[in-house]
C-alpha cells in the first residue's frame, strides 16, 4: 500500500491510500502539482510536509535510488527513453538495480508490450510518440516487481 497524508501540493493539501491492484488518476490543469506529486513520491523532490509510506514504511526522505529498489517508478512524459540505444538495450539499462535472470524481466517486459518484442532491435528513438511511452514504461517495469509506477 502506497500512503500520503497530508501532503501540500500547489492547490491544497492531499491525502490518499493507494492499495495492491488499484489503480489512481491523478487529473487538473497545468500547474496544479501533478508532475509534482509524482516527483515527489519518485524522491526527486522533497516534501516541504507530509509523509509518504510504502508498505507501513515511511519513504518520504528516501533518495530516489532507494525507492527504486523498493519498487516505485518514474517515467517522465518526454526523455524517457536513450534515444541511440535499441528498446532492448533500453530494457537493460532499466534493470540495472534489478538481481536475477535478466532475460526473464525482458521477456515479462515483450509479453506486456507484444509490440516492443517485434522491435527490440529498433533505436529508440525512431519509435512513434506511443511507442516511446510504452518503451519508457517498459523500462520501470522491468526494473521493479512491485508495479507503482509513476508519470
Amino acid at each position: 500500500m502506497l500512503a500520503i497524508f497530508p501532503m501540500w501540493i500547489f492547490t491544497g493539501a492531499l491525502i490518499f491510500r493507494l492499495e495492491a491492484g488499484e489503480l489512481v488518476a491523478v487529473i487538473g490543469p497545468n500547474g496544479a502539482g501533478k508532475s509534482t506529486l509524482a516527483k515527489t513520491i519518485a524522491g526527486l523532490l522533497t516534501p516541504r510536509l507530509g509523509t509518504i509510506t510504502l508498505a507501513g514504511e515511511d519513504i518520504t526522505y528516501l533518495r530516489p535510488n532507494q525507492i527504486v529498489k523498493k519498487g516505485i517508478g518514474y517515467v517522465p512524459q518526454i526523455a524517457n527513453v536513450f534515444r541511440t540505444l535499441t528498446i532492448e538495450e533500453n530494457l537493460e539499462m532499466g534493470a540495472f538495480t534489478k538481481s536475477g535472470n535478466l532475460k526473464a524481466l525482458k521477456e515479462r517486459v515483450y509479453d506486456t508490450f507484444p509490440r516492443l518484442a517485434e522491435r527490440r532491435q529498433q533505436r529508440a528513438g525512431t519509435l512513434s510518440g506511443g511507442g516511446t511511452a510504452n518503451a519508457g514504461h517498459g523500462t520501470r517495469h522491468d526494473a521493479r516487481s512491485a508495479n507503482y509506477g509513476l508519470g
